[in-house]
């Protein structure tokens, strides 16, 4: 999933043991957190960034309550978590393309927001 991720044109950061998968987004950096996944299989959703935690900027998309609803589903949470992680081994192969269209949904929210709150 990882290099469909990059082939989209976005980004990725390597640490010890996670990859975080990055997009272009409102932010100081323009770069934002889309979903950190470990080696031991847990990823991790950081709806409070969403939210505007970390760069004061809400994506109002993310934040909507059929897009929590959708992703409670599809990974286990149970709405209320701000920074959510699953368990270990979630990640598996046949759920590598829904957590890809995941995160693609999510980089999409990010331009979106961009393109509104451009001067």
């Amino acid at each position: 999933m990882i290099p469909a991720w990059l082939r989209a044109g976005h980004k990725r950061r390597i640490e010890s043991n996670h990859v975080v998968l990055e997009a272009a987004g409102p932010a100081t950096s323009g770069i934002r957190t889309v979903v950190a996944i470990f080696d031991d299989g847990r990823v991790f959703v950081p709806f409070s960034s969403y939210a505007g935690v970390n760069s004061g900027i809400e994506i109002p998309a993310l934040t909507a309550s059929e897009f929590r609803a959708s992703a409670d589903q599809l990974f286990g949470f149970n709405g209320t978590e701000k920074q959510a992680r699953t368990q270990s081994g979630w990640l598996t192969t046949e759920r590598a393309e829904p957590l890809l269209t995941f995160c693609l949904a999510v980089a999409n929210a990010y331009t979106e927001e961009m393109s509104t709150t451009a001067p």
